[in-house]
């Protein structure tokens, strides 16, 4: 499963992935139609704001794995592509150099230079 119905296009609710307090009150608040059509009309009017990064130390990192070793990984009804019992996994990792709305200028150096890492199967 995503987070869009392939049908429609639409957005899926959000669902907390943890069970309890938190999650019941997180979900209510997130998926809340009333937050939503708030959100757009507050946002909607609103620039895109153009983000600027200095991004370096990148590594891509790709591995050919057997399917049954990642199955485990992944949510109900999600299906990998695979070929003779074996699938793609994919690591790419770098780090945001001062990762900030462009117009700030010199000031981006004041924002955190985060690593990122995105997996992929």
């Amino acid at each position: 499963m995503t987070n869009s119905d392939r049908a429609t296009g639409r957005a899926l609710n959000y669902r907390h992935p943890r069970p309890g307090l938190v999650a019941f009150f997180a979900e209510r608040i997130l998926n809340s139609s009333a937050l939503i059509r708030l959100r757009r009309l507050l946002i909607g009017w609103l620039p895109f704001v153009r983000l600027k990064s200095d991004v370096t130390n990148v590594v891509y990192l790709n591995w050919v794995v057997p399917t049954e070793s990642v199955a485990h990984l992944l949510p109900d009804g999600v299906r990998l592509h695979e070929f003779n019992g074996k699938t793609i996994l994919s690591i790419l990792t770098y780090r945001h150099g001062h990762f900030a709305p462009a117009m700030l200028g010199p000031l981006r150096r004041l924002f955190p230079s985060p690593h990122q890492s995105n997996w992929r199967l």
